[in-house]
């Protein structure tokens, strides 16, 4: 999982470059575009994802220009977002079902 999640990183790193190299407050430019919302995972579904996994894969230091654009996408779509509590309980949910059924049976 550890590595995954320095793949990850990097990914974003790379995503936060390509913010910063346009100046741009979104990557299509001062609008939400079909990027922004395809990345919108990076907003509270990645914070519910790194909580319920016990994984750090985004870091607002180390990514600054993605950390703005989370900040600046998250004040555009709050009232759309689902609440983080729900993503907790259905990632918890969801992980929990993905450990039972590697988790060899009992007979």
């Amino acid at each position: 999982m550890e590595e995954e999640a320095k793949q990850a990183s990097k990914v974003i790193g790379i995503l936060d470059g390509e913010l910063k190299a346009k100046g741009k407050k979104f990557f299509g430019g001062e609008t939400i575009g079909l990027v922004d919302i395809a990345l919108s995972i990076v907003t509270n579904w990645m914070e519910a994802i790194e909580e319920v996994l016990d994984i750090h894969i985004f870091d607002s230091r180390t990514h600054p220009s993605i950390a703005q654009w989370k900040a600046d996408f998250v004040e555009f779509v709050r009232h759309n977002l689902p609440p983080k509590d729900g993503l907790l309980r259905f990632f918890r949910r969801y992980h929990q079902s993905k450990i039972a059924s590697v988790a060899p049976s009992r007979l």
